[in-house]
């Protein structure tokens, strides 16, 4: 299943829509990357207002969450680039809106039991990481980071590292019981709920939806994160 694609020109995530056989609440996933062009948050925002609830990701504010988003926002800041930070608005418009992702309280007390080394890791790489993205990063570098496959998610989920486990696993743990409670208890509605996580949570989502409730996607849009 292709979630990012890049091509010469461009990088394209896909709108994935999933429905049930017999309810008829729908699912469209938003796979995210955190930095774009304004005209991609500005369409995904358009299509938001077109549902009828929104589970969002946002881990709450912290010192290690503003270290480990230290990367994009860098990228962010590079007026070379021309891109933007995934905005706070994007999401704001007028759809009621959950968000299951931890606090920023949950987030710090949970890093402080990962492993010393990884922390220190994350500590000497992400400012120097950050400081190149700010100075140096072309559109062409993101992009050759940024293709997103089954394949692609497979390699990474290799290393052994916990800070994977706690920013991917256990968040997206938090994600799929969001999102059976909303079938269980609307499943009967004909509502559609858009789901905006970043692009590596939609696998887990997808096969969660698929093995638990036999929800299948149906229907497949693409949008254009940003030119290369």
């Amino acid at each position: 299943m292709d979630i990012i694609v890049v091509d010469d020109v461009s990088v394209r995530t896909v709108v994935l829509t999933l429905r049930h056989r017999t309810l008829p609440l729908t699912f469209t996933l938003f796979p995210m990357m955190h930095v774009g062009e304004p005209a991609f948050y500005d369409a995904v925002a358009e299509q938001l207002r077109t549902h009828d609830l929104i589970v969002a990701e946002g881990v709450g504010s912290s010192v290690p969450t503003d270290l480990l988003t230290l990367t994009y926002r860098f990228a962010g800041d590079n007026p070379r680039l021309g891109l933007v930070v995934q905005p706070g608005r994007m999401i704001d418009v007028g759809v009621p809106l959950v968000r299951p992702d931890m606090t920023g309280p949950e987030f710090e007390k949970r890093w402080r039991t990962i492993r010393r080394w990884e922390r220190a890791m994350v500590w000497a790489l992400a400012p120097v990481v950050g400081l190149h993205m700010r100075l140096f990063a072309s559109r062409k570098y993101l992009a050759s980071m940024a293709e997103l496959d089954d394949d692609v998610i497979m390699l990474r989920d290799e290393p052994d590292l916990e800070l994977r486990r706690v920013i991917g696993d256990e968040r997206d743990a938090l994600l799929t019981q969001a999102l059976a409670e909303i079938v269980d208890t609307r499943g009967h509605e004909p509502i559609k709920v858009a789901v905006v996580y970043g692009a590596e949570h939609v696998h887990p989502v997808v096969t969660f939806l698929s093995a638990r409730y036999r929800y299948v996607p149906r229907a497949a849009e693409w949008l254009t994160i940003f030119h290369i």
